[in-house]
Order: structure tokens, then sequence, then C-alpha cells
């Protein structure tokens, strides 16, 4: 027997855009979800969205020469990685 997801649960993924556009989409998909997980007391599975999420901010950091861009990914996935910590402890 499948599982059906709600179709109104994950809103459509944007169809214009660049890759770095909807990887930034998905990331910030994905902290929102793990926030939501962590309220509803679903530690683990909000662990595992902030570490995807930050793994996503660190190869759009990775992508950039554009040092503005980068130390924005970069601190963004830092903020996911501490949150991780403090979830952990």
């Amino acid at each position: 027997m499948s599982q059906q997801i709600p179709q109104n649960k994950y809103p459509s993924f944007p169809s214009a855009g660049s890759k770095i556009e909807k990887l930034n989409w998905y990331s910030n998909y994905l902290i929102s979800e793990a926030l939501t997980k962590e309220k509803s007391g679903k530690t683990d599975d909000a662990i595992k969205d902030f570490l995807k999420a930050a793994d996503i901010l660190l190869v759009m950091a990775k992508s950039h020469e554009n040092y503005a861009k980068w130390k924005k990914y970069s601190d963004k996935a830092i903020k996911c990685q501490e949150k991780v910590k403090s979830l952990i402890k």
C-alpha cells in the first residue's frame, strides 16, 4: 500500500529561474520544514532537514566567486549547523 503525499503540503517548485534560485528556494523550504518539525517534537526529522539545507547552501556558496554571495550562503549554512548542534545537545 503506497502512501500518498497531500497535494497542498508541498508547494510547487519554481519553474522559472536559475539553478541557484531553485536551490535557494529549496534550502528555504527545508529550513521552514525543519522549524515546523522541531515545533511538533520531531527533532530527528528536523535535524535531517537542517543538514540537507546546510549542504545545499554550501554548494551554492562554492558556486559563487562573488564574496558577498559566498558569505551570505556560508553564514546561512553555519546557522543551520549551529541549530543542529543545539538540537543534539
